[in-house]
Formats: C-alpha cells, sequence, structure tokens
C-alpha cells in the first residue's frame, strides 16, 4: 500500500469502453452493454493509503443511463477492469439497479437501496476493524465485508449506453461526515487501549528500546530503573532482565559523544549518505565496524542501494564487487566456525555480550548497541524519493504537491 492515498483515475488501468474526461475524475461509458463481460471499470491510481484509519471515496452517478447498471467497491491491483467490482475475484462490490452487494462472483447478496441518477454513493475501508462499509446520499448503509485482507483500490463499473459519473477522493467535501466517523472510531481506540493491562517491566523495555533506537541517550539515563515487584515469575524474570540492562545507564555519563554520533549517522543515513555514515563511525570507533560485521554489511548494502536508486548501476555493482563482496565472502568463510554469518552481530542478539572478550567495558558494549540498532535498521528509500526535500528539509524544493485529502491520519 501507498504513503499517499488515491487521487485520481488510472487512465492506464481504465477500460476501452469509457472515456476518462480531463480531471481523471469524471467518465462515461462508450460501449452497447450486450454481453457480461464489456463492463467498463475504471480504478484509482493508488490504493488507500497506509496511515489512515478509514478510507473513503465518493461516486456522483450525473446518468444512469439506460439500466443504471454501475457498481462501485474495491479491487487488487490485478483486478478485470472488463467485469464489475464484486463479480471478479480480488473485489468487492455494491450495484446501483438492484442494491446487491458482491464479493469475488457473480451471486450476491441482498445489501442496500439501489442507486442511480444524482445520487451520491460512497465506499470505506476500516483498517482497524478489516471491514467495507457503503454510504447513499450522506446515510451509512452497515458493514458490507469483513476480514478484508487484499483490495483496497477504489474502483468504480458502468454497464449500460449513457451512464457516467464523477468520483471524490476527498479533493472536495464529502456528502457522508467520514470526519465525524473517524473521530468516533480513534475515540474506541483509544478507549480500548486505555483498558489493556500491560506489565511495567514490558513498558520500561519498550521506552528504553525507543530511547536507545533514535539515540536519545541523555533522556535514558534519566528513565527510572525501579520496577515494583512481583510474586508471578514471568514479571519477576522481566524485572530482573531491565534492571540488568538498566545498570548500563549508569555508563551513559562515559559515553560523551555517542549521542551526537548516533544522531549524525541518522541524520547522514536519512540523506542517503551510508558512506558518510561508515566514515563517521570509523573515525569515531574505529574498531566497531571491524567488530560488527552485520552493521558495516548493512551499511555497505544500504549505500549500494543509495547509488542504484541514482541510477549508477555500474557505479553499484563495482561498489559491490570491491566493498560488499569481500565482506560476505570472508564472513561466509567464517560460518563454521560461528554458526553461520553474522553469529554475533555486536550485542543484538541473545548471549553476544557473553561471546565478547572478558573486561570489556559496559560503555563499549552499550555504544554498541545503540549504534547497531541504526545501522541495522536503515530507513528504506523510495527510488523516486530524495529524503533530502522532505519537510524541514534546507534543501526542500520552493513548492511541494500538496497531499490529497482523501482521508484522515491514524
Amino acid at each position: 500500500m501507498s504513503e499517499f492515498g488515491p487521487t485520481e483515475i488510472n487512465t492506464e488501468r481504465a477500460s476501452h469502453l469509457v472515456k476518462v474526461h480531463k480531471g481523471k475524475l469524471s467518465f462515461q461509458y462508450t460501449g452497447k452493454g450486450n454481453h457480461v463481460h464489456d463492463v467498463g471499470s475504471v480504478q484509482a491510481n493508488r490504493p488507500f493509503a497506509v496511515n489512515e484509519l478509514i478510507g473513503y471515496f465518493e461516486l456522483r452517478v450525473t446518468s444512469a443511463g439506460h439500466r443504471g447498471n454501475i457498481a462501485l467497491g474495491l479491487t487488487n491491483q490485478d483486478f478485470n477492469i472488463m467485469r464489475h467490482p464484486g463479480k471478479d475475484s480480488g473485489s468487492y462490490g455494491y450495484q446501483g439497479d438492484d442494491g446487491r452487494k458482491f464479493e469475488d462472483n457473480g451471486q450476491g447478496e441482498t445489501y442496500g437501496p439501489k442507486f442511480g441518477a444524482e445520487d451520491v454513493v460512497g465506499c470505506g475501508l476500516h483498517f482497524g476493524t478489516r471491514e467495507i462499509f457503503f454510504t447513499k446520499n450522506g446515510q451509512h448503509l452497515g458493514v458490507a465485508f469483513r476480514s478484508i485482507s487484499h483490495a483496497y483500490y477504489p474502483a468504480v463499473g458502468l454497464h449500460s449506453e449513457g451512464e457516467a459519473a464523477t468520483l471524490n477522493f476527498g479533493a472536495q467535501p464529502f456528502i457522508f461526515p467520514i470526519a465525524n466517523l473517524i473521530r468516533e472510531e480513534e475515540s474506541k481506540f483509544s478507549n480500548s487501549i486505555s483498558r489493556l493491562h500491560v506489565e511495567g517491566a514490558t513498558l520500561h523495555e519498550l521506552v528504553r528500546q525507543f530511547l536507545l533506537h533514535h539515540g536519545h541517550l541523555s533522556t535514558l539515563k534519566l528513565l527510572p530503573c525501579v520496577v515494583s515487584k512481583s510474586h508471578d515469575k514471568t514479571a519477576s524474570s522481566q524485572v530482573l532482565q531491565v534492571e540488568q540492562l538498566c545498570a548500563a545507564v549508569t555508563h551513559v555519563d562515559e559515553l560523551s559523544t555517542c549521542q551526537a554520533t548516533c544522531q549524525a549517522v541518522r541524520r547522514l543515513m536519512e540523506n542517503s549518505d551510508s558512506l558518510g555514515a561508515i566514515r563517521l563511525l570509523e573515525s569515531v570507533y574505529p574498531s566497531f565496524l571491524k567488530e560488527s560485521r552485520m552493521a558495516k554489511a548493512m551499511l555497505l548494502s544500504q549505500a549500494m542501494m543509495e547509488q542504484l536508486a541514482r541510477g549508477d548501476l555500474r557505479g553499484a555493482v563495482a561498489f559491490a564487487k570491491e566493498s560488499l563482496a569481500p565482506l560476505l565472502l570472508a564472513d561466509a568463510a567464517r560460518g563454521d566456525e560461528e554458526d553461520g554469518p553474522y553469529a554475533c552481530d555486536g550485542g543484538m542478539r541473545e548471549g553476544c555480550a557473553e561471546a565478547e572478550e572478558p573486561g570489556q567495558a559496559d560503555a563499549d558494549d552499550y555504544v554498541r548497541r545503540a549504534i547497531t540498532l541504526l545501522a541495522t535498521c536503515p530507513p528504506c528509500h523510495d527510488p523516486g524519493h530524495d529524503p533530502r526535500s522532505g519537510p524541514g528539509s534546507r534543501d526542500a524544493p520552493a513548492t511541494r504537491e500538496a497531499q490529497p485529502a482523501n482521508g484522515t491520519r491514524r
């Protein structure tokens, strides 16, 4: 799924029996509608966004044509555009001429009222409950499908002469008060979370990992390490683990450069400069990448991907041969000794701390844990997107295309 939701019709995926007008939101049927397989369907350019609680779109029927054989719904990316949504595998639909709902077949079930000319019908997907619902002229028609797992692209099918419609993905106000529904659902979700019981040791560990991963070591030092005791054996074990991990926090004062280094490494990687991150680590902690082969391999791999994203195929291949391959081959040769490549990645795996040389300072292990978390979890970059042009960047272009208002974020 995409970070951004649908904004228009994908004209490359539109049926040849449909004419899409300028703006890529209005369309009309140009066929005869005499055969079950001469439906004219259109599909949105993108699926619902991953950061929405509810994905939603609306369709205004500007003409019902001869039969009003119009259906809207959701489909997978490979949906057959010569069929109605809901009447082919990987799709769900609600049809106007009979008010029935369809899922993956042509049988259908009774669902809601018929719809036709000048009606505004909508389709929504609740990502929290995995349910699809439909609306008509601002009224919620109830849940139509449950346990949704694959269909996220808005789609509409027309199948009689004269039919025409216009889509709204949120650029214009919706007829149905979707914002109110989202607020209600978010409130329900928040209340359900507040009722969950989570052990204090578990919460403590989650916070600790977050602070460590993002390099907030000054805050980590202030994190309370006193966890209430419990008679439960599992809880007591968690308390012991947390107390042992918190013992390392006393060494944060010795890591005056660690926080700055962690943050600098993260900034370099977010700006697609993994080689810069490697140079920084080698200058501040010369032995780190020599001992942590997993971290070095991940950084070198990320550097190669950055070259590919820039279109430098030759450079990426040469870099892989010269820098990455020798590391991987050398490690493969050592696989039998260490139970496979990257058997110990510098503290990331249980028991690695004990495998290191005796007498190593806890502070060194703390540095390794912090930086390895950064190195082994690099951000995934879209080849067509330069992270330096993101919000807040000094290199951001003066103008950016506005994100479509096609739903509210979670």
